[in-house]
């Protein structure tokens, strides 16, 4: 086997591998009430004090573009301050 041809097994191999997470296979919000795809997953004790009703049990939260975006607000000073502290 030549390294060109090593190559390109090895590249199609990472493409096919690329999809592995939940929100790649499209899981929806974990909001109460929305039904839009999640981008983005977050453990449970990131969720607390963003003020959004998460739905479910599990480790994770899915959140979808919206939400994602409200809850990033909503800690922005929290992380503030953490970062502050060290």
């Amino acid at each position: 086997m030549s390294i060109l041809s090593a190559n390109i097994i090895y590249s199609e191999t990472r493409a096919e591998s690329k999809n592995l997470g939940k929100v790649d296979k499209g899981v929806g919000c974990g909001v109460v009430g929305c039904k839009n795809p999640a981008v983005r997953s977050l453990s449970r004790t990131e969720m607390g004090g963003s003020g959004l009703s998460i739905g479910g049990e599990g480790r994770r939260v899915y959140l979808c573009h919206d939400h994602y975006k409200t809850w990033k607000k909503a800690t922005k000073k929290s992380k503030s301050l953490e970062r502050t502290r060290w």
